[in-house]
């Protein structure tokens, strides 16, 4: 979040946790994350990139193709993308004022400790014409008997302010990564600057 030129002030949360079905080949998908660095080690062909491209999808980055779908399978593909706090402490893990104020949804999931959370569903599907594709974005609410994530009967869709509270950028893993750090509004320069990395360290980082 960005309070004036000179500064810039980040929301204290991070995505958590990403569950794909049927998309892009991946049946059945479930990936936790870290809070500070996740690293996707895999063979070639693996889903490393398939994964990339369904959180840039879920938090508006790209949007959803036909290829999305699985070949030959199912015409509907699912995103659910979990929220959580950035930090924590023994009393739990609870959103900050003003990003619980944006999320306006947030699920407790225990009360002892507290732990907050906040999830959408991507769902992806043919056009009414059948030559695209459309992506709609809802809510989902946490169960406490089950103990997962649903999407209620009555749909509350996700609004641009709730999705903006996170961004993406997605590099592409085929193209040429030196290539891209020379050149102006690359993916790659574009988060490099967003961070207001100091440009000391961007040499480090790069």
């Amino acid at each position: 979040m960005r309070e004036g030129q000179d500064s810039v002030e980040f929301a204290a949360v991070y995505l958590q946790a990403l569950r794909l079905h049927n998309f892009r080949g991946l049946e059945e998908c479930t990936v936790e994350f870290e809070p500070d660095l996740t690293v996707l080690v895999g063979r070639n062909n693996s889903g490393k990139s398939r994964i990339l491209r369904a959180i840039a999808v879920a938090l508006g980055a790209r949007a959803a193709e036909r290829d999305d779908l699985t070949m030959n399978g199912p015409k509907v593909a699912i995103i659910d993308v979990i929220l959580a706090p950035a930090t924590g402490n023994q009393a739990g893990e609870v959103f900050d004022v003003r990003a619980a104020r944006r999320l306006d949804s947030v699920q407790t999931l225990s009360e002892d400790p507290v732990r907050e959370r906040f999830a959408w569903r991507t769902t992806i599907g043919l056009s009414q014409e059948g030559l695209g594709v459309r992506s709609d974005r809802a809510l989902l609410v946490f169960d406490q008997t089950s103990r997962s994530w649903q999407q209620p009967q009555n749909v509350t869709s996700l609004s641009v302010d709730q999705r903006s509270l996170i961004a993406a950028d997605l590099v592409e893993t085929g193209r040429d990564l030196v290539e891209e750090l020379d050149r102006r509004g690359s993916p790659i320069r574009r988060i490099l600057d967003d961070l207001d990395i100091a440009s000391d360290r961007r040499t480090e980082l790069e």
